[in-house]
């Protein structure tokens, strides 16, 4: 429900096709265009060659000096390079042109490969969407408790909640943030200029390696962002959802608190509901909003369920495992401990009980 990593292995490789050919064409219209550039540079220092020979031939001829065969020796085999730069820069304009026409031409083919791969991930993603909005509905219904006063406002948030889970929304989202929605800065033809030549070789410098053609302006949405509001009125399960960014980052931290409040109803010793609480995804982006340690004093824990360390500032646990709390639970359901090791790191709230 969670992973889908082979699925990702599947359509990187798709991707990888297209992309491949595309990258090889443009290159080559890279490689032409500072060619290019390059014979005009070398065309106007030859064209300055031969002004300043020339200047030196007539101030000779003024003053009748003995080097004036010499120089007009030079001027004639600098006016041979000027010559043979000038046909560079024809010819290697010609070829940069005809880079940028063969990039016109790949243009299309890259474009519908890749949204024809694109389309496929939608219909996976979509089906992933759809089949966690189920099953998160399948937990809050068979948890119903809402025939009880005091559960009634927990079960309303979290039938808002999933309510609240757009699936179009987050497809058009991540098409027009990452896929095939996303802005584009195809190549152009550009003349040489001496002034600008530097910026308008470095525009597109990142994309071959990034294996993209363009670059997206589009703004993307932070995990703290885009927050459901607490304060909703409740609406029918069937009506149109709110659109979301983030909406599975989203779900995660509004279902987290709700089954914090519910945990809190039910007493601290049933510890059976702690298990409902799934652990944040992203430990090491939040580890820098626990507080600085203080005066808060250790208390030792143990594992009840095993947890696999995502990051290097997270701990590994098996069940039994014992360990020094040396800092209380976050906001994001986050304790940082100490093992017998001595290793410091942090772990999921609820995977452990406190040893009495």
């Amino acid at each position: 429900m969670m992973s889908g990593f082979k699925e990702v292995s599947k359509y990187e490789k798709e991707f990888s096709k297209p992309v491949k050919k595309w990258a090889k064409v443009y290159g080559h219209m890279k490689k032409c265009q500072n060619e290019y550039y390059n014979a005009c540079k070398q065309e106007i220092t030859a064209e300055k060659q031969v002004a300043g020979t020339e200047n030196d031939i007539n101030t000779a001829k003024q003053q009748e000096g003995s080097k004036l065969d010499a120089l007009e020796t030079k001027l004639t085999k600098q006016k041979n390079m000027l010559k043979k730069r000038t046909s560079q820069v024809k010819d290697t304009r010609e070829k940069y042109r005809k880079s940028v026409e063969d990039c016109d031409n790949e243009r299309a083919a890259y474009k519908a490969e890749m949204n024809d791969i694109f389309s496929k991930t939608n219909i996976d993603e979509k089906a992933r969407l759809q089949f966690y909005k189920q099953t998160i509905s399948k937990v809050y219904q068979t948890l119903d408790l809402s025939e009880s006063h005091k559960y009634k406002r927990v079960y309303q948030d979290a039938h808002d909640i999933c309510g609240k889970i757009n699936v179009d929304g987050d497809i058009e989202w991540w098409s027009n943030t990452k896929g095939i929605g996303m802005n584009m800065d195809w190549p152009i033809f550009e003349e040489y200029d001496q002034v600008s030549v530097k910026s308008l070789s470095q525009k597109q410098s990142s994309h071959i390696n990034k294996h993209v053609a363009g670059g997206s302006s589009i703004g993307t949405l932070s995990y703290k962002e885009n927050k459901f509001d607490k304060d909703f009125e409740p609406n029918d399960f069937n009506s149109p959802p709110l659109p979301t960014a983030n909406g599975d980052a989203d779900l995660r931290t509004s279902l987290h608190s709700i089954s914090e409040r519910l945990t809190e109803e039910l007493g601290k010793g049933d510890t059976n509901n702690n298990s409902l609480k799934e652990p944040p995804k992203d430990a090491k982006s939040l580890s820098s909003e626990i507080p600085a340690a203080g005066e808060e004093p250790a208390v030792l824990v143990e594992a009840m369920f095993e947890y696999e360390a995502q990051d290097d500032d997270e701990l590994s646990l098996t069940v039994g495992t014992q360990l020094t709390q040396i800092m209380s639970e976050d906001d994001h359901g986050w304790c940082k401990g100490r093992l017998s090791s001595g290793k410091e790191g942090l772990y999921p709230a609820t995977y452990v009980r406190v040893v009495n």
